[in-house]
């Protein structure tokens, strides 16, 4: 893995071209910029309930 300057549109984009290969799946938080993974990638974006956390 490596850092990324933010979380952008942008650096979403390119860190998922550089890391995930296409058609991967992946899950996220709905953080807005996450989105972009859904352009090439199969994205469900979740919301992590605090009291399922440890599950």
């Amino acid at each position: 893995m490596e850092n990324v300057s933010g979380v952008t549109h942008k650096t979403v984009r390119d860190f998922a071209k550089r890391h995930l290969g296409l058609g991967s799946g992946i899950r996220s938080d709905v953080l807005p910029a996450l989105n972009r993974l859904g352009e090439k990638h199969r994205h469900e974006a979740c919301i992590a309930l605090a009291e399922k956390v440890d599950e």
